[in-house]
């Protein structure tokens, strides 16, 4: 790994400009690669609540049938009453949140994660190659033009969805770790200590 906070000065104003450039398409990879791996995440959670909670009152429910099998005639009648509601909100948790739905979504979300993940490393890659001055101008902007043609292939059709809570989960990882900022001079905090580079 490179510990250098810049560039050498020799390095040529259009690379920094380059840089400047794939540094952006960095950081915009890393807060999608982010956001989808939160809502994976927030999926996976919600179908697990829903899946105890649906076991919950699956349980009651058959508790509540054999208890008004064997109640007193004051208790029974509540008991029954209480058994059929219960059945009824189950029957609509049923409905509402089919077997694997959260699954699958959060499926959908990792999936469009680990893509993201795999370009962003390659960026990543690119940055730290930059850096090193071990590349020329024509292999920087070959490169900066591969990935953004894998880029576009991965935004092509529609993206997963994102909740507000998985926004708020990923701005948090995010400014836990320092790395979320809004200036250009801000901005490359969010990149990791070898690639962080003053651009004028």
């Amino acid at each position: 790994m490179v510990e250098t906070s810049g560039i050498s000065m020799n390095m040529e104003k259009n690379i920094k400009i380059l840089f400047d450039q794939i540094n952006e398409r960095h950081l915009r990879i890393l807060y999608t690669h982010t956001y989808n791996s939160c809502e994976a995440d927030v999926k996976r959670e919600k179908g697990k609540l829903w899946k105890y909670l649906k076991q919950i009152l699956s349980g009651v429910i058959s508790v509540g049938v054999v208890s008004s099998i064997f109640a007193t005639i004051g208790w029974g009648k509540w008991i029954e009453i209480v058994t059929a509601l219960l059945s009824v909100a189950l029957f609509i948790i049923s409905f509402i949140c089919e077997d694997g739905k959260f699954e699958k979504g959060a499926h959908v979300n990792m999936e469009f994660a680990n893509k993201c993940r795999r370009i962003r490393n390659e960026y990543e890659s690119l940055l730290t190659d930059i850096i090193c001055e071990h590349i020329t101008i024509d292999e920087v902007v070959n490169r900066r033009n591969q990935l953004e043609k894998e880029e576009a292939e991965v935004f092509v059709g529609d993206f997963p969805e994102i909740s507000k809570r998985a926004k708020k989960r990923a701005d948090k990882q995010l400014k836990k770790d320092s790395r979320y900022k809004s200036t250009i001079e801000e901005r490359k905090s969010i990149l990791p200590s070898h690639l962080n580079l003053d651009i004028e």
